[in-house]
């Protein structure tokens, strides 16, 4: 999954569409997986002193339940605290500063 996160970012290629997932829900859903656990593996390594390969592997020995990726944990300071926001609830975050660069995105999904 992380590959298919690397690899969609060098080609300007979203990582379902790498894999061939054509059904938009699935791919959607797995787009949303592999940019997660790509965030989460950048934030890792950010600092140079993880390897990918070690955090990767740390993930892979922990419990679902214990892993910072598991859906009750945010996992970006971008995100709400836990319990606080609703998604769907009309109740939408702001994204000043998060935009970084404007891009248009084309019927093929890629940028």
């Amino acid at each position: 999954m992380w590959l298919t996160d690397l690899m969609g970012k060098r080609y300007s290629q979203r990582p379902s569409r790498i894999l061939g997932i054509r059904d938009e829900l699935a791919a959607w859903n797995y787009d949303v997986a592999a940019m997660t656990l790509g965030m989460h593996v950048e934030a890792e390594t950010a600092d140079g002193k993880r390897k990918a390969v070690e955090v990767l592997g740390a993930l892979s020995r922990t419990p679902l339940s214990q892993t910072p990726l598991s859906v009750s944990t945010p996992t970006s300071p971008h995100l709400p605290a836990k319990g606080g926001g609703k998604m769907g609830g009309g109740s939408a975050m702001p994204l000043k500063g998060m935009v970084g660069r404007r891009v248009r995105v084309r019927e093929d999904g890629t940028w």
